[in-house]
């Protein structure tokens, strides 16, 4: 059974609801995720709730994972595979296999094991966090062999060894060096591949030694005291990096993938964080619009955008401007990419309990006047974050929404009850990040004749581009600023709102108050000279 029609029976048999299966749907649309996933992580159901309805539909049976009855030995092959797709195999017959998951519907996955195990499977429903809790008992099991202790000494050794050292740190000082954001180590086989995020772009560079994989990636590990055995499942760590050139703080992510373990540092260069508004790009308008959204005493500022557009940034330029010995600024973020000294920050914990919700609720018992939560994940912490804007604080969020006029519909896609949306939302903010035209090779570019007709530019404008020099590595850019759109919910729009109108009606309110897009955002900045057409149409349009 596929999962549009698992949704449709849940809708027939008075599980959900017509309006929460489009919500649904349209969610899928936006974000490609499975329906199932979707469901639990919006609140409609829990995984224990929603796989004993599903079992009934499907009948199937629900079973409880018991590590103490699990012979590896008998899937040695397959393992890696299991985990990296979220299975547990139960039961291995001569012509069939059992096997739990979560999501039955994804008949992408079934064929594919019945392919690459070669035997028919049968299936059995678990929770998903019934799955990652197997796993986790079993590879902490699996780490007490002595094998495997004698292996991670050698490889300590290995990495210790003056050529491994050397090696990552010219890595890590170019990438300081050239002012770049992350470091990407792509395993293939024994080898490496180097690319560096530079203003936002991804470039080839040449890669480390032969051979020197396995080294470079447990090097790293240490440095970030992870585990150095630890090659199955994903881990995170952190390292205080001296570089010749400065000091900086280094998030690490490591995941497995089919040619081997894959590595990006992510450069956190505190000296390098500016957050005056008028350098990030924030026009003259804009910035008085969040001035006056942030001199609220209570109510929500949501910033949107996709990953990497600068909504972190953002809400730190936002704390910069409340700081006051009179007001107290609570934050919980995963991670704290730079420290705050007057402002009290938490950092999330998942592992021990510590996530965005819970977290969220112990800080209120702290008298907050100003509350930062890092990212809206989940339709517990959009609920809290509302009822803690509606009960006298000013609260501070992100979400991944493409339009300043699509969080309000976001929210409500994730439980929010629209007349609690709109009660309690000042403003939304939505942004991308463009590269800088490098100021030293700049000059004047003629404007098509199309681009100038379609937005209405002056026929004695003009725009520029970066001819390419040395200051900028011949690319024409150095640094990046922000592009903007902001609308301050009014009268009007909460009763659109009220009726969860479109986006397009919202912004055509939104114009009355001074809206305007982020594509005419960035014209503007085209027309100072600050940054390109193609820039602006890469990431706005």
């Amino acid at each position: 059974m596929n999962e549009k029609k698992l949704v449709q029976i849940l809708v027939e048999k008075g599980h959900l609801s017509e309006a929460n299966r489009n919500n649904l749907l349209q969610m899928q649309e936006r974000s490609g995720r499975r329906l199932m996933q979707l469901a639990t992580e919006v609140g409609l159901f829990s995984e224990e709730e929603l796989i004993g309805i599903v079992a009934g539909i499907c009948g199937l049976e629900v079973v409880e994972l018991d590590i103490d009855n699990f012979v590896p030995e008998e899937w040695e092959d397959y393992i890696d595979f299991f985990v990296s797709n979220n299975l547990v195999p139960l039961e291995n017959r001569e012509d069939s296999i059992l096997i739990a998951l979560y999501d039955p519907t994804d008949t992408m996955l079934l064929r594919t094991i019945e392919i690459g195990i070669g035997k028919k499977i049968s299936l059995s429903l678990t929770p998903q966090k019934e799955i990652n809790r197997f796993w986790s008992e079993y590879f902490q099991e699996d780490e007490s062999d002595n094998n495997e202790v004698e292996d991670v000494e050698h490889m300590i050794d290995i990495a210790s060894e003056a050529p491994v050292v050397r090696v990552v740190s010219d890595i890590t000082s170019r990438a300081v060096e050239m002012g770049a954001s992350d470091i990407h180590l792509e395993a293939r086989g024994n080898d490496l591949k180097l690319r560096y995020r530079i203003d936002g772009i991804l470039h080839d560079f040449p890669s480390p030694p032969s051979g020197m994989a396995s080294a470079i990636i447990s090097r790293i590990k240490i440095l970030a005291n992870l585990d150095i055995s630890e090659r199955r499942i994903p881990q995170d760590g952190s390292i205080k990096l001296a570089t010749s050139f400065k000091d900086v703080d280094v998030r690490v992510s490591i995941i497995p993938t089919v040619h081997g373990e894959g590595v990006v540092l992510r450069i956190l260069d505190k000296e390098n964080i500016n957050l005056d508004m008028e350098y990030l790009g924030f026009s003259e308008l804009s910035r008085q619009q969040m001035n006056e959204l942030l001199k609220k005493s209570y109510g929500m500022i949501v910033v949107a955008g996709p990953t990497g557009a600068g909504k972190t940034t953002t809400l730190y330029a936002c704390l910069q401007m409340l700081l006051d010995e009179s007001i107290k600024i609570v934050t919980i973020e995963d991670p704290v990419e730079f420290k705050i000294p007057e402002v009290t920050q938490i950092q999330i914990n998942e592992k021990a309990g510590l996530t965005f919700a819970r977290g969220l609720r112990s800080m209120l018992r702290h008298d907050p006047d100003v509350i930062l939560v890092g990212e809206m994940r989940d339709a517990e912490t959009a609920s809290i974050s509302v009822q803690s804007a509606l009960t006298g604080h000013l609260v501070l969020s992100t979400l991944h929404a493409n339009r300043a006029s699509q969080v309000f519909s976001r929210l409500i896609d994730m439980g929010v009850e629209p007349f609690l949306g709109a009660a309690s939302i000042l403003g939304t903010v939505s942004q991308r990040l463009v590269r800088r035209i490098c100021q030293h090779c700049r000059e004047e570019q003629p404007i098509p004749a199309l681009i100038r007709e379609r937005f209405g530019i002056d026929k004695d404008a003009t725009f520029f581009r970066g001819r390419g020099c040395e200051k900028c590595n011949n690319t024409g850019f150095k640094g990046r600023l922000g592009i903007y759109e902001i609308i301050q919910v009014t009268d009007e729009i909460q009763r659109l709102i009220l009726k969860n109108a479109s986006a397009s009606a919202i912004e055509e309110a939104a114009r009355k108050n001074g809206f305007r897009s982020m594509t005419e955002d960035g014209i503007d900045k085209c027309l100072k000279g600050l940054t390109t057409m193609e820039e602006v149409m890469r990431v706005a349009e």
